[in-house]
């Protein structure tokens, strides 16, 4: 009966209904992909925030290393200021003192016999020479250390 009615249809239901499972199999199929690349991307971001991390970590590591080195190079700086200060008093009370011998040195000088000024200047030019060979040290010393400044300053470009 309704059957018999719908026979010339048939072919138009067995169509849609084969239409109808292709469409559905389509959009599963597409939802499958979808989660399938989910799960993919998911994965990848995991992976990048790990190794982001591991980087972040690497660089505060790093950070750290250059914070501590320059704060042990400002306390030894601080350290070397006190200990040039005290190298400055001693150096001042000896100049002071040189100051004084020298002052006394002379007046006696006037007053003293000619063996004895020989001798003086005897003694003063060996002095003279000591303190010569000194300077001389001490420049070479002062040049040695504007050289380190220097090296310093073109290896840490960021020290300017």
């Amino acid at each position: 009966m309704i059957f018999d009615q719908l026979k010339p249809y048939l072919w138009l239901i067995k169509i849609g209904t084969v239409v109808a499972i292709l469409i559905t199999a389509i959009w599963w199929w597409n939802n499958f992909i979808d989660g399938q690349q989910q799960i993919g991307y998911d994965k990848a971001a995991g992976e990048y925030q790990i190794k982001l991390d591991k980087q972040k970590d690497a660089a505060l590591e790093t950070e750290r290393g250059w914070k501590d080195k320059w704060e042990g190079a400002v306390n030894e700086r601080t350290e070397t200021e006190k200990q040039l200060a005290v190298a400055r008093d001693a150096a001042t009370a000896a100049d002071d003192r040189l100051r004084r011998t020298t002052s006394d040195f002379r007046q006696r000088l006037s007053s003293a016999s000619a063996e004895a000024c020989r001798s003086a200047a005897e003694t003063a030019a060996g002095l003279l020479g000591e303190c010569s060979e000194r300077y001389r040290k001490v420049a070479a010393a002062a040049s040695g250390h504007l050289a380190d400044i220097d090296q310093c300053e073109v290896a840490c470009p960021w020290s300017k």
